[in-house]
């Protein structure tokens, strides 16, 4: 703070160029990525200036010294990331930080069904955040390298090599080398430089082999990455992460130094040899990287660089990433429907590929799929291709219909990857149960850490351990160790396998034994049904309504109030009074008003444009025009939000764009008695 201006301006230029990091001796700490471009701007611009001051100050209140000196057991940087950004933005990215409990536990059961307890293990986190599994992993490996025989520096060099991490949050790999670094503790003093393999990149949409016309300057590449200063080509001799780590290293230094690409060429060849990369390889190799350097050269003589070779190093690191042993992670729960409209467009090729798009049963629909979902599929096809993929996932994996039924199938159908051109079949091992746990202090969800071997046929049953509190409302704080929280807990052991034996993509539930089989088979068919309640598909805020009007008015109609702050995405639409069909407008009993043997009133209703002689028909535009006219003039505005939603087994089309979905609607009679049950879990009947 005490710095004058030019200086002030200079050691930010350091901090994100990485020249600070090289000072303290770990080069790949920062710099690299699109965010540092502010450090430029500061001499001219005293605002920019006094804002950084004043960050720098508020940062030097806080507990710095408690921070690093606490124990070094996970993640010191969770909380301070959990205070700055908004809880509504980290929903949306699907971050919820991993408790350290559950990271010790999910890497030491991935371990040992790995078989690797005492022995050194490869382990990437394609969605590491903030670095929880990644510290779990380095101190693992620490602790096993104890018993190598290498001095304690070696031991420190090989288990820093041994654990990779992407994300896409440019924020995230920073915190987790930060955290990586702090976990190395005095260490750090053995080691004349550290580098840790954590990279700023999409894990899941990775440059692919290249398909299509060959320009001549592509014939020899292996991969391709379009960016904004062209695409750049990397041929096979350089397809390695150690190779693209060395290309990016000299180019570095060479751009800083001024030398020209004869001398930069020079330079790399005792580099790449090193690697062992010989012959033609070697010689296409540095025909690559000098064509690389001199757009680079003419970039930095414009002043336009200083983060291309390391923006082209992280884009590049997922598929460069040699096969690991252990894949681990807690990854982003989005739902499809609330994926950005380009990364849905970019994204499509590759559910389609693996078979994991489920195809619509009618109408316009498609299904409620997560993207974790899709980078399972990714960590098994291209991460881990003989290993041990353990990743926290929503409950739902389990029992939705259909979501969940691709990944059920345990199979991946032929991907657009060469290496990938047949199906990759997956075994499930095992499943760690925390959904009755509500493990994450900032999120209600139920997760579960599915374990699957790739490349293997599936076999059932598997074992399953459900975890409950041994004590009701017993404490589960996010920095607990797992060797303090396995003795508040309840471990339920069950054998978990399709609910039909015929269909292994059938839901998956606790194996039933024996003699219960014996007492259910009888051939009296069942006297029930069941299914979902409705379901608006994100529509609530424009069909939920209060009638305000004591009794119906004339003409059949009803007065109402319309909620749009009921939905998630209509609370910015005004509130309207308005007289509607009283025929339309159904009384809303919500999962909230019920409890055991009783209801309570919602005080709300809902318009539904559906046959009411017929439920399942949903009324065309015609339709409501001649029969609910005053429903149409207000959906008549937001009739292109209806027709956005998804719904996979329910018609959403331009003639018919208010569907509400349910199986519920067949339940619907005089005479009909309903039990309705709140959820639906994997050990449970409804």
């Amino acid at each position: 703070l005490a710095l004058d201006k030019a200086d002030f301006r200079h050691r930010f230029i350091d901090l994100e160029s990485g020249q600070l990091a090289i000072e303290l001796r770990a080069p790949s700490l920062m710099g690299g990525d699109l965010f540092g471009w502010y450090s430029t701007l500061i001499g001219g611009n005293p605002i920019l200036e006094r804002t950084l001051r004043s960050s720098l100050r508020s940062f030097g209140e806080l507990a710095w010294a408690r921070l690093a000196h606490a124990p070094m057991t996970g993640d010191l940087l969770r909380d301070f990331y959990a205070a700055v950004v908004p809880r509504q933005m980290r929903k949306a990215l699907g971050e919820f930080f991993t408790p350290q409990w559950i990271a010790e536990r999910v890497t030491k059961q991935a371990v040992e069904l790995a078989g690797m307890t005492a022995k050194p293990a490869r382990i990437l986190d394609p969605s590491c955040g903030s670095g929880t599994f990644l510290v779990t992993a380095l101190r693992r490996a620490m602790a096993v390298g104890r018993n190598s025989g290498l001095t304690r520096s070696e031991q420190t060099v090989a288990a820093i090599d041994s654990v990779y991490g992407f994300d896409i949050n440019p924020v995230s790999p920073l915190m987790s080398r930060v955290n990586l670094l702090l976990a190395l503790g005095d260490r750090i003093e053995e080691l004349e430089n550290v580098s840790f393999h954590v990279y700023q990149a999409d894990s899941i949409l990775i440059p692919e082999e290249h398909v299509g016309p060959l320009t001549m300057d592509e014939i020899k590449a292996t991969l391709r990455i379009p960016l904004v200063i062209g695409n750049v080509m990397l041929p096979k001799g350089l397809a390695s992460l150690d190779a693209v780590e060395a290309v990016v290293q000299i180019i570095d230094q060479s751009l800083h130094r001024s030398r020209p690409t004869a001398r930069f060429v020079t330079r790399l060849r005792p580099e790449l040899k090193r690697l062992g990369i010989e012959g033609e390889d070697l010689d296409d190799g540095l025909q690559a990287a000098a064509d690389l350097y001199d757009r680079l050269t003419e970039l930095h003589s414009k002043g336009n660089d200083g983060l291309w070779a390391h923006v082209i190093e992280q884009s590049f690191a997922p598929r460069v990433l040699a096969p690991v042993d252990i894949v681990v992670g807690n990854p982003p729960w989005v739902s499809w429907k609330n994926l950005p409209q380009e990364w849905q467009e970019r994204s499509e090729p590759v559910w389609t590929q693996w078979g994991l798009w489920q195809r619509k049963i009618r109408g316009q629909g498609t299904p409620m799929s997560d993207i974790s979902t899709l980078l399972l599929a990714r960590a098994i096809a291209t991460y881990c291709g003989s290993g041990v993929v353990a990743l926290l996932l929503p409950e739902g994996i389990l029992l939705n219909e259909p979501g969940g039924r691709a990944i059920r199938r345990c199979v991946l159908k032929a991907g657009g990857l060469r290496s990938e051109r047949t199906p990759i079949q997956f075994d499930p091992l095992y499943v760690d149960d925390f959904s009755t746990l509500n493990p994450f202090p900032d999120a209600s969800n139920h997760p579960i850490a599915l374990y699957v071997r790739a490349g293997e046929a599936p076999e059932f049953p598997f074992e399953t351990t459900q975890w409950t509190r041994a004590v009701a409302r017993t404490s589960l704080r996010p920095a607990d160790r797992w060797r303090e929280v396995e003795g508040r807990l309840k471990a339920t052991r069950v054998a978990m396998e399709p609910v039909d034996s015929s269909d292994i993509a059938s839901r998956w539930r606790p194996k039933i034994s024996e003699e219960e089989v014996s007492r259910r088979s009888s051939n009296i068919p069942a006297s029930y049904t069941w299914g979902q309640g409705f379901h608006t598909r994100g529509a609530d805020g424009l069909f939920y309504c209060e009638v305000v009007s004591p009794k119906p008015l004339h003409g059949r109609l009803v007065r109402i109030k319309t909620r749009p702050d009921l939905g998630r995405n209509t609370r910015s639409i005004a509130s309207e009074t308005l007289e509607v069909e009283a025929k339309y407008i159904w009384p809303l009993l919500r999962g909230q008003n019920v409890n055991r043997f009783e209801v309570t009133d919602s005080g709300l209703h809902c318009i539904v444009l559906h046959d009411p002689n017929r439920l399942a028909d949903i009324l065309t535009v015609s339709e409501v025009i001649e029969k609910a006219p005053r429903i149409y003039d207000y959906l008549e505005g937001h009739l292109e939000r209806l027709r956005q939603r998804s719904a996979y087994d329910m018609e959403i089309s331009e003639e018919r764009p208010w569907g509400i979905q349910g199986t519920s609607w067949r339940h619907m009679s005089a005479n009909a008695h309903l039990v309705v049950a709140r959820y639906m879990y994997a050990s449970k009947r409804p």
